[in-house]
């Protein structure tokens, strides 16, 4: 069974854990992830702001590398702020993006395939942290479907696995 892992906010790293220990699946898709694993050998600088500190979860390197095996992309919408706010809610999501940030290069770094899909480079914007329910949900969910097709991880490619 070849499958691809779709996550949002806290089960992002479920879905990471997932990845790293089996082989069947072929990819993830993380919308506004709020959790990510690091190497124990070279563990991420906590991001520390406003109203806390965010740290990466330590795992076996080895375990991490196989990560760098799979495309993965990672999603977000608006209000996420470049630094520290005064507002607790934007300060959080400053925090969760900067260690996603720091996983991504961790992970490309590596070879890793991790793509960030920032919906507002992309003109997208009035999408709040539940992308899938929001009024352009049909435009987001089609770069996704573009994402998985440049990746051959939708059923267009089912065909070639017959």
């Amino acid at each position: 069974c070849v499958t691809s892992t779709v996550t949002h906010s806290a089960s992002s790293l479920s879905g990471y854990q997932a990845a790293m220990q089996n082989s069947n699946i072929k990819g993830i898709i993380g919308l506004e992830s709020t959790g990510v694993p690091c190497p124990s050998d070279k563990p991420f600088p906590p991001v520390v702001s406003n109203f806390g500190t965010t740290t990466c979860t330590p795992v076996d390197p080895a375990l991490f590398k196989n990560l760098t095996k799979i495309p993965i992309l990672m999603e977000f919408g608006d209000n996420i702020p470049n630094g520290p706010s005064s507002f607790f809610g934007l300060d959080f999501w400053y925090r969760m993006h900067a260690i996603d940030l720091e996983f991504r290069n961790a992970v490309n770094a590596l070879g890793g395939h991790v793509t960030l899909l920032e919906l507002t480079h992309e003109g997208i914007t009035g999408n709040t942290h539940f992308a899938f329910t929001d009024l352009n949900n049909g435009q987001v969910a089609g770069l996704i479907s573009e994402y998985l097709h440049a990746q051959g991880l939708d059923r267009s490619h089912d065909e070639g696995r017959r």
